[in-house]
Formats: C-alpha cells, structure tokens, sequence
C-alpha cells in the first residue's frame, strides 16, 4: 500500500511540473501574440499575426456561408409550407 501511494504522489508531482511547463509557454505564447506582435513561425519565419490578418476575410467569408446556409436550412425544416405531406 505504501509503494502504490508513493507511486501515485511521484506521477501527481510529474503531472504538476509538466502543467506548469505548459502554463509558461502558453502565457509566453500568448504575450509574443497579443502585447509584443512578435510570434514568429517555426516552419517559414513568417510573422504569425500577419498571416492571421491576410486569412480574416476569408475565414469570415466561408463564415458566412456557412451560417447563411444552415439558417436556411433550418428556416426550410422548421416552415410549415415547406414539409412534404402538410
């Protein structure tokens, strides 16, 4: 019982350190991103908040298809003209 409860407080510890390895990198990341604008690309040294400005229209764009679509589908399912056998 002993060797088990030891076991189960060195993995918490583990778990513990590890989380708080990826609280700093994230806070770090999230810093770089918002406050500095300096987070820089791994693969191509781009500048990542540029990237994300150039994709905004489209993303917004395929946004709106999307929703625009579903509401009309729903507005199509939930119109009582529209049901076959009514």
């Amino acid at each position: 019982m002993l060797v088990f409860a030891v076991r189960r407080l060195v993995g918490m510890v583990a778990v513990l350190v590890a989380v708080s390895f990826f609280y700093v990198q994230y806070v770090e990341m999230m810093k770089k991103t918002f406050v500095a604008r300096d987070l820089v690309s791994y693969l191509d040294q781009q500048n990542v908040v540029d990237r994300i400005r150039e994709g905004t229209p489209a993303t917004f764009a395929f946004f709106i298809v999307v929703f625009s679509t579903l509401v009309d589908v729903l507005y199509a399912r939930l119109d009582p003209r529209v049901r076959p056998g009514h």
